[in-house]
C-alpha cells in the first residue's frame, strides 16, 4: 500500500493546490523523492496517437490502465504528469479515475504545468479536457508564468 501526499492544506506555505513558488515545488519534491514511490508519465501530442473512438486508442487505454494500475500495486503513490495534450492528459484521467473508483485512495495526482498559456492554441476538447485535469489534481505546478524555451 502506497503513502498518500498529504493535502495542499497540510503544507503550511501552500494555501491551495495551485502553486508557482519555487521554493515551495522544490520542498515538496525533496519530500516525494525521499518519502514516497513516485511514478511519471508523459507521451505523444495527439497527432502521433490514435483517434480518440478507435480499436488503436482502446488498446493505449488499456495498456495505460494495466501500467497505472501495476505500479498503485507495487506502492506508488504519487504520479506526476506534465499535462501536455495526448499521452500526459489521458494517463491523468486514468490516474484520477483510478483514486477516486478503487482501492488506490492514497494516490496524488501532481500535474506539472510548464506555463499558464499551455493550453492557449489547444482545440476546445484538449482544453476542456485540461481543466477537468487540472481540477482533478491534488496539486498543479506551474513552473514558468510565460513560455520560454527551455519550457
Amino acid at each position: 500500500m502506497g503513502t498518500r501526499l498529504p493535502e495542499a492544506g497540510a503544507w503550511e506555505f501552500l494555501h491551495d493546490k495551485y502553486h508557482s513558488d519555487t521554493q515551495a515545488i522544490q520542498q515538496i519534491m525533496r519530500y516525494i523523492t525521499t518519502q514516497t514511490k513516485t511514478c511519471c508519465f508523459t507521451g505523444h501530442r495527439p497527432g502521433k496517437l490514435p483517434s480518440n473512438n478507435s480499436d488503436g486508442m482502446s488498446v493505449l487505454r488499456k495498456r495505460l490502465i494495466k501500467a497505472i494500475h501495476s505500479a498503485g500495486a507495487k506502492g506508488y503513490s504519487v504520479f506526476l504528469n506534465g499535462g501536455a495534450h495526448g499521452t500526459d492528459i489521458i494517463a491523468g484521467e486514468i490516474v484520477s479515475a483510478m483514486r477516486d473508483k478503487s482501492d488506490f485512495h492514497y494516490i496524488t495526482l501532481i500535474t506539472l504545468v510548464p506555463h499558464k498559456l499551455q493550453a492557449k492554441k489547444w482545440s476546445d476538447e484538449w482544453r476542456s479536457r485540461y481543466a477537468r485535469l487540472l481540477d482533478a489534481s491534488d496539486l498543479v505546478f506551474n513552473t514558468n508564468v510565460d513560455y520560454t524555451p527551455s519550457c
